[in-house]
C-alpha cells in the first residue's frame, strides 16, 4: 500500500489548495484530457520499405529515457526520406510526452508574408488547442519560452531552411521542459550550430540499398514486392538510375504504373540516363536555389559536370586559380548535402544530385550545346567549336580525347567563349595562337599533347594553372621572344613528359609556386633560371633518372619548403648552396639517389623537419653538422649498406629509422628526450649501446627482427596507444642477477601458474612500462569478410606484492585496451603456418586472395600485435613498488567484447617489463 501511494505521489498532476475554486480545477483537468485524447498519430507512408531500421537508428540517438532536452537533426539531400523518417519516429513516441506537435514545410511557410508569426501561432495552437494572436516574431518567441518551459514536449520541425527559423520557434533548450525532444529535418547541418553540442545530435539517412530500392519501386509500379519476371531487367535498369533515392523511386514507380508498354519504359530509361525526372529535379533544385551566391552555384555546377571522382586537393587548386576561396565554400556545399568528400579524399555526389546539376548546366536546352554553361561531351565540343556563333556563356569545356582519333582543335574557336574559365583538351592537338584563348581562362589541362614541339607563341597573361602532363614534346619553350610568358602562372605540371630532355626557361614565370617535373626520365639538368622563382614552394623531381646535378642557383629559392629528389639515380651530389635554403626548406627527400656525401652546409637548414636518406647505398658518412638542424623531427637512414656510424643528432628528433645491417653502434641517446620511435631492424644490441634506456633479462643479447622503443608518456588511460605496424617485437635486456623481466604465459588462462618478479633493493628507474604481445585468432567468416576488425579487450590481473617485512598486498586490477584494429593477418591452416603478411581481398561468396597454397575453408587468421602500457610511476596500477621485495602475478584473464565470443580468440603469451632510465638517474 505504501509503495502504491509513493508511486502515485511521484506522478505529475494538479494541486488543489483549500479554499480554491474546485470547478476551475475540474475544467482544467477536462480540457487537458480532451487535448491529450485528440492527439493522434500521423498518417504513415503507403510503402514503408526500409523505414523500420532508420526509425530505430533515430530512436537510439534520441534516448527518450533521459531527462535532458535533446535536439536531433535528420540531415540529408532532398528526397532522401527525412520527413518520412520523422513521421515514423513521431508515431512511435508521441504518447510518451505531455504535448506534441508536428510543424510541416517550415521553410516554405516561413517564406510567406508574416510566415514566422504564423508558424509560432500554429505551434502554440497545436499544444494548447487555443487560438493565440501574436503581433511580432519576438513576442511569439517570448510566449513560446514562457508557456512551454515546464512541459515535456515532442516537437517536429520539418524542412527548416535557415537558422533564423529555428531561433524564432525554439531558440534554446531552456525554452522547453525537462525530457523534451525536438526533431529537425533539414538539408543544411549548420541549422543546428546554435544548439549546445551536448544537446544536439545528427542523423544522416543513407540511400536505400539495391534490394530495398527494387522493392519500393515495385510497390508503386506493380503493387507487389518484386516486378514480374518479364519486367525485372527493365525495372533493375530504371532503379539503377535513382541511386537509391526514395523520392525518385516513388515518382518513377507511380509514373510508370500508368503505362506498362515496355517501349515506353525503355524510352524513359534512356531519358533518365541523361537527366532526372522533372518532379525529382524540381524537388532537388531547391537546395541549389538556396545557395547564397553565384560562386557557390558555379562550384556546384563545376563539380556536377566535371569533377566527381577527382582528388579534393586537385579541385581545390583549380578553384583557387579561379579566385573562388574554395575550402569554405566546399564546406557549405557539404553541409547542404550537395557534395561529399569520401574517405579517400575524392569528390562524390549522389547520382540524382549530379544529374540535377547537369540539367541546370544545360539551361533547359539539352539539344543545344550553344546554350550550355558547361560542356563535356565530345560531339557537343566539336559542334560548338565549329559553329559560327560559338558559345558566349560557356564557363568550362572538359574532355579527354582519344589519341587514336587525331583530333585537331583550332584556338580561334575559343575566341567566341569570353566566359571560359576551365579548359581540358587531353590528347588533342591545338593549332593557332595561344593568344586566341579567352583572357578569363584560369586553368588549362593538356595531357598527352601529341605535338613534338610546343607552339612558339605559347603565352597567356592570366593563366594560373598549366598542366601538360604526359606530353610527347622534346623541348618546352624558351624565353627569347617574350619578356613574360605566363605572368600569373602559379602551378606548372610537366610530369611524365618522358621525351623532355631540356628544361624550360623559367624566367618568364615570376609567380610560380609549384613545379612538377617528376618522371621526366630524359631530363639531364635544370635551367639556371630556376633560381629566379622566388615564390616557388614545391619542387618535385622524383624519378628524373638522367638528372646529374642541381644548379647552384637552387639556393636562391627563398620560399622553397619541399624538395623531392627521390629515385634520381644519376644524382651524386648536392650543391653547397643547399644550405642557403635555411629559412624555408622543411622537407628534403633524397631516398634512392646516388648521393656520395652530404655537404656540411646541410647543417644550416634550421627549418628542416624531415630528411629522407633511405636506400642511398653510396652514402658512407654523415656530416657532424646534423646536430645543428634544430627543427629536425624525422630522419630515415633505412637500407644503407655502408653506413657504420651515426653522428650526434639534434634533440628535436622524434622519429629515427636506422634499419641498417652495417650499423656498428647507435648515436648517443641520452639527449634525445623527444624521441618517440626508434626503428633499428636487423641490429645486434650490445651492452652500453642503448644509453638512455636500462633493460634487463636473464637471456644474453640476441639479434632483433623488429625493434621499437617509445618513451612517449601517456598521461591518461584514454590516451593509451596501440602499435599496429609491428607484427612481432622482442626486447632484450642485459643480465642483472636474479632480476627478471619476462613472464611466460600458457596459451590458455594462466590458472595456477605463478611467476615472481624480484624488485631491486635500489632505485633503478622512476616508472614502469609493460610490453604485451597479443595474438588474435579469427575463425568467423563474417568477421574476416570485414577486412579490418575493430575491437576492445580487457585484461584482468591477479597479483601479490610482497614487502620486505613479509607483509603481502593482494590486488586485482583491470587494463582496458580500446580501438584495436586488426589488419594483414597471418593465415593458419590447422597448426601449420602456410603464408604470412598477406593483405586479403575477401569476396562475399567464398575465400579469395593472394595465397601460395590451395584455397581451403579449414583455416583461421592470426593477428599478432604489440601493446605498450606505461604506468604513471614505478608502480603496479597505483600500488607502489619501490622498496618492495617482489611482485607475483598469478592470473591473467582476457575479456573480449560479447559479440566476438564465438569468432575470435585472444592469447597473451608473455609479458615484458621495461625499466627506462630517466635523465639524471
Amino acid at each position: 500500500m505504501k509503495d502504491a501511494l509513493r508511486a502515485a505521489g511521484d506522478k505529475s498532476g494538479w494541486v488543489f489548495n483549500d479554499g480554491g475554486d474546485q470547478s476551475k480545477l475540474v475544467e482544467e483537468v477536462a480540457q487537458n484530457a480532451w487535448i491529450r485524447l485528440n492527439i493522434v498519430a500521423l498518417i504513415g507512408v503507403k510503402h514503408p520499405v526500409g523505414l523500420a531500421s532508420r526509425i530505430e537508428s533515430v530512436l537510439s540517438l534520441l534516448k527518450t529515457s533521459s531527462n535532458d532536452v535533446q535536439f536531433l537533426g535528420i540531415c540529408g539531400s532532398g528526397g532522401i526520406g527525412k520527413t518520412t523518417i520523422a513521421m515514423g519516429v513521431y508515431n512511435c513516441i508521441f504518447k510518451d510526452f505531455s504535448k506534441s506537435c508536428f510543424l510541416e514545410c517550415t521553410r516554405e511557410q516561413a517564406s510567406q508574408p508574416n510566415g514566422i508569426v504564423s508558424l509560432q501561432e500554429k505551434l502554440l495552437y497545436s499544444i494548447f488547442q487555443v487560438e493565440i494572436k501574436i503581433c511580432s516574431s519576438k513576442e511569439g518567441s517570448r510566449m513560446i519560452k514562457e508557456r512551454l518551459g515546464r512541459m515535456d514536449i515532442l516537437l517536429i520541425l520539418d524542412d527548416v531552411g535557415y537558422c533564423s527559423q529555428l531561433d524564432a520557434l525554439i531558440g534554446d533548450p531552456n525554452w522547453l521542459g525537462l525530457g523534451s525532444r525536438v526533431i529537425i529535418t533539414t538539408r543544411d547541418q549548420s541549422i543546428l550550430s546554435g544548439i549546445p553540442e551536448n544537446n544536439r545530435k545528427i542523423y544522416e539517412p543513407k540511400e536505400l540499398n539495391e534490394k530495398e530500392s527494387l522493392q519500393l519501386f515495385s510497390s508503386y509500379a506493380f503493387t507487389m514486392d518484386q516486378p514480374p519476371d518479364d519486367y525485372m531487367q527493365l525495372s533493375v535498369d530504371i532503379v539503377h538510375t535513382t541511386g537509391g533515392l526514395p523520392l525518385a523511386l516513388q515518382v518513377l514507380g507511380s509514373d510508370l504504373s500508368i503505362n506498362k508498354d515496355k517501349k515506353v519504359w525503355k524510352s524513359m530509361h534512356q531519358i533518365l540516363e541523361r537527366i532526372p525526372h522533372a518532379d525529382v529535379y524540381k524537388k532537388l533544385k531547391i537546395s541549389y536555389d538556396n545557395l547564397q551566391d553565384d560562386i557557390e552555384k558555379a562550384m556546384f555546377l563545376d563539380a556536377a559536370c566535371f569533377f566527381i571522382g577527382w582528388e579534393e586537393e586537385t579541385v581545390i587548386s583549380i578553384w583557387e586559380a579561379c579566385g573562388f576561396e574554395p575550402r569554405y565554400r566546399m564546406e557549405v556545399l557539404t553541409r547542404k548535402s550537395l557534395l561529399k568528400i569520401n574517405k579517400s579524399k575524392y569528390l562524390w555526389m549522389h547520382d540524382q544530385i549530379q544529374d540535377m546539376g547537369r540539367r541546370i548546366a544545360y539551361n533547359e536546352s539539352p539539344m543545344e550545346p550553344g546554350k550550355h554553361s558547361r560542356i563535356w561531351a565530345q560531339d557537343d565540343i566539336i559542334k560548338v567549336l565549329g559553329g559560327a556563333k560559338g558559345n558566349e556563356i560557356v564557363e568550362g569545356l572538359l574532355h579527354s580525347f582519344s589519341s587514336n582519333d587525331h583530333i585537331v582543335l583550332h584556338t580561334k574557336g575559343f575566341e567566341k567563349m569570353p566566359k571560359l574559365r576551365l579548359l581540358q583538351v587531353d590528347g588533342a592537338a591545338l593549332e593557332g595562337s595561344f593568344q586566341c584563348l579567352p583572357s578569363g581562362l584560369r586553368w588549362l589541362r593538356w595531357w598527352k599533347c601529341p605535338m613534338e614541339k610546343l607552339p612558339t607563341n605559347i603565352y597567356h597573361d592570366e593563366l594560373v594553372v598549366l598542366d601538360l602532363r604526359y606530353g610527347l614534346f622534346k623541348h618546352a619553350w624558351n624565353n627569347s621572344t617574350e619578356d613574360k610568358l605566363f605572368q600569373q602562372l602559379k602551378i606548372l605540371n610537366l610530369g611524365c613528359c618522358w621525351s623532355l630532355s631540356k628544361s624550360p626557361d623559367f624566367s618568364g614565370i615570376p609567380c610560380l609556386e609549384r613545379l612538377n617535373l617528376d618522371n621526366c626520365g630524359n631530363l639531364v639538368n635544370l635551367h639556371e633560371s630556376i633560381g629566379q622563382l622566388k615564390r616557388l614552394v614545391y619542387l618535385d623531381l622524383r624519378c628524373c633518372y638522367s638528372l646529374k646535378k642541381l644548379p647552384s642557383s637552387i639556393g636562391r629559392l627563398s620560399s622553397l619548403q619541399k624538395l623531392i629528389l627521390t629515385h634520381c639515380i644519376s644524382l651524386n651530389e648536392l650543391p653547397e648552396s643547399i644550405g642557403d635554403l635555411k629559412e624555408s626548406l622543411v622537407e628534403l627527400s633524397l631516398d634512392k639517389t646516388n648521393i656520395k656525401a652530404l655537404p656540411n652546409s646541410v647543417g644550416l637548414l634550421k627549418k628542416l623537419e624531415v630528411l629522407d636518406l633511405s636506400l642511398c647505398h653510396g652514402l658512407v658518412d654523415l656530416p657532424s653538422t646534423l646536430e645543428n638542424m634544430t627543427s629536425l623531427r624525422c630522419i630515415d637512414l633505412s637500407g644503407r649498406d655502408k653506413l657504420r656510424y651515426i653522428p650526434k643528432l639534434p634533440t628535436s628528433l622524434i622519429d629515427l629509422r636506422a634499419l641498417c645491417k652495417s650499423l656498428v653502434c647507435l648515436p648517443a641517446m641520452e639527449d634525445l628526450k623527444n624521441l618517440k620511435k626508434l626503428y633499428l631492424g636487423d641490429f645486434c644490441i650490445k651492452a652500453g649501446q642503448l644509453s638512455g634506456f636500462v633493460s634487463k633479462d636473464l637471456n644474453q643479447y640476441r639479434e632483433v627482427d623488429h625493434f621499437v622503443i617509445t618513451n612517449h608518456l601517456f598521461p591518461t588511460h584514454s590516451q593509451e596507444k596501440f602499435l599496429s605496424d609491428v607484427h612481432y617485437a622482442r626486447v632484450w635486456k642485459p643480465s642483472m642477477g636474479e632480476e627478471c623481466s619476462s613472464l611466460p604465459i600458457d596459451n590458455t588462462l594462466v590458472g595456477s601458474t605463478r611467476t615472481r618478479y624480484l624488485i631491486p633493493p635500489y632505485k633503478i628507474c622512476s616508472r614502469l612500462i609493460m610490453h604485451i604481445p597479443l595474438y588474435f585468432t579469427v575463425n568467423n567468416d563474417d568477421m574476416v569478410d570485414k577486412n579490418s576488425i575493430g575491437l576492445n579487450i580487457t585484461l584482468r590481473f591477479t597479483a601479490c606484492i610482497y614487502s620486505r617485512d613479509q607483509r603481502t598486498t593482494y590486488c586485482e586490477t583491470k587494463l582496458r585496451i580500446e580501438d584495436i584494429k586488426l589488419r594483414d593477418p597471418y593465415i593458419v591452416y590447422g597448426k601449420e603456418e602456410k603464408a604470412k603478411n598477406v593483405h586479403l581481398s575477401i569476396q562475399k561468396k567464398g575465400w579469395e586472395g593472394q595465397f601460395n597454397s590451395p584455397v581451403s575453408r579449414d583455416r583461421s587468421f592470426l593477428y599478432s600485435l604489440v601493446y605498450l602500457h606505461e604506468f604513471e610511476g614505478f608502480d603496479w596500477f597505483g600500488f607502489p613498488l619501490e622498496d618492495k621485495f617482489a611482485i607475483e602475478i598469478s592470473e591473467v584473464h582476457k575479456d573480449l567484447a560479447q559479440e566476438y565470443d564465438n569468432g575470435l580468440n585472444c592469447t597473451v603469451r608473455q609479458l615484458n617489463f621495461l625499466l627506462p632510465k630517466m635523465s639524471g638517474e
